[in-house]
């Protein structure tokens, strides 16, 4: 499942518990932004306690993103939550994959993953500076040092290179259901978004040693040299 989020949701820095909880209620909601859930639903799909979903509703309730209503049986009895939800709606946006794989991140590398689609660019790469990531989402470096780990060890991010004098180039690695989403490419545009092809000096020496092995079996052999003396 894909949301589509504003990126004047990220420029308001908001707790990455709090981000998390609000793309879950987003992912629930109807047309009219409305959506009713139990505290529990929301704990699970986000994998935090109780607690902390309810300091991450507080929040957003502070910061006029969410309004809550509590629902009552027929007999009286507490049911559930229901939450109006506020957005930006104006501006530019970005797809954020809602997968189980990605809503049971840490909170700060949910947020980090966010950011990284934020600025994803063609062919699925992207070159944020830490300190531009840090006054985005109002994360130190060390946090976000941690949250690239954790995003590199589960798969969803992989550090490309390194610039001289620029920043870190990242490659955002499609999920599942991106993948059925994309059509196949062809074998050109495979080859050179692929990883394995980035500039490096092993590549640079393997295409070298293929030209030369290429050049020497293509000089003609000499007639004069198999020819018998008479």
């Amino acid at each position: 499942m894909f949301l589509k989020l504003p990126n004047a949701l990220l420029e308001m820095q908001l707790p990455p518990n709090a981000l998390k909880v609000l793309c879950v209620l987003m992912s629930a909601a109807d047309h009219e932004n409305k959506t009713t859930m139990r505290t529990c639903v929301i704990a699970r799909k986000c994998d935090v306690a109780a607690g902390t979903v309810c300091a991450a509703i507080k929040n957003l309730e502070s910061m006029g993103l969410v309004r809550r209503e509590h629902v009552y049986k027929e007999d009286g009895t507490y049911a559930a939550n229901r939450y109006t939800i506020a957005l930006p709606m104006r501006g530019r946006w970005f797809a954020l994959d809602l997968s189980e794989r990605v809503l049971q991140l840490p909170a700060s590398s949910f947020s980090v993953y966010a950011a990284m689609l934020r600025f994803r660019g063609k062919n699925r790469k992207a070159f944020p500076s830490l300190r531009c990531l840090s006054n985005l989402l109002g994360l130190c470096k060390n946090t976000l040092l941690r949250a690239i780990r954790c995003l590199q060890v589960s798969g969803l991010l992989e550090k490309m290179a390194k610039w001289a004098g620029k920043h870190n180039l990242y490659l955002i690695q499609d999920t599942k259901e991106e993948r059925l989403v994309e059509q196949k490419p062809d074998a050109r545009t495979k080859q050179l978004d692929s990883p394995s092809n980035t500039f490096s000096l092993t590549s640079v020496l393997h295409r070298v040693k293929r030209a030369v092995v290429h050049f020497l079996n293509n000089i003609p052999i000499p007639t004069h040299y198999a020819t018998k003396r008479r």
